[in-house]
């Protein structure tokens, strides 16, 4: 597998096949990061595109290609507080939203009925737990991989995954599918991109190129 470092200096200078496995690789954090801010699994979905397009826009602001995660990490939070800043009447205040009866939801419940499936369970979540409970269900990843992608310790985490189970109290892993069906493929996210930053006539990426 191609290290991230090799991967990030192919993308910013507009290789679309690297771009498309950066948006592979990453797109579970950054959907944690952003579900876990917001509360929102339609928002996040949206937040999720707006993080890998400000990336793709601040290539050059990143001096350090050894610290292509955290970096990826800031953008995906800055990203959804920005939203919450332009958006206070539409952000989803997770600590006070009351318990969901009968979370548990089949895989052919509705839109709505998932998203507020997924905010009731999220409400009795931490936030500091909430990215670590979102990449082990959602995205399945594992304790070492979770440490890895939020720069952790395991022991870290797997003290904020028992405190986000005996909170959560229920297990996210029954409507993972409902969920992940709802996302856009990475083929679309890397399509936005290029269609507001890589159109004929862009010189997103040849900028980015000079100015190293």
């Amino acid at each position: 597998m191609v290290d991230d470092t090799s991967l990030y200096r192919r993308a910013s200078q507009g290789d679309v096949t690297a771009l498309n496995e950066v948006v592979t690789r990453y797109r579970p954090l950054v959907y944690a990061i952003c579900l876990a801010e917001v509360g929102q699994v339609t928002m996040a979905e949206d937040l999720t595109q707006d993080v890998f397009v400000t990336m793709y826009r601040r290539f050059n602001t990143l001096h350090d290609p050894d610290k292509f995660r955290p970096w990826i990490r800031t953008i995906a939070r800055n990203v959804c507080r920005m939203w919450r800043r332009r958006h206070p009447d539409e952000a989803v205040p997770l600590e006070v939203l009351p318990d969901q009866h009968d979370p548990v939801s089949s895989a052919a419940c509705h839109h709505a009925e998932l998203e507020a499936l997924v905010q009731g369970l999220l409400g009795h979540v931490s936030p500091r737990s909430r990215e670590v409970l979102l990449l082990r269900y959602f995205a399945e990843y594992s304790e070492v991989e979770i440490a890895a992608a939020l720069g952790l310790t395991v022991t870290t985490v797997k003290s904020r995954l028992h405190e986000a189970r005996t909170q959560g109290q229920r297990i996210l892993k029954r409507f993972v599918e409902d969920t992940l069906v709802l996302q856009h493929s990475s083929e679309d996210i890397v399509r936005q991109i290029m269609e507001q930053c890589g159109h004929p006539g862009c010189q997103c990426p040849a900028t980015l190129v000079e100015r190293r």
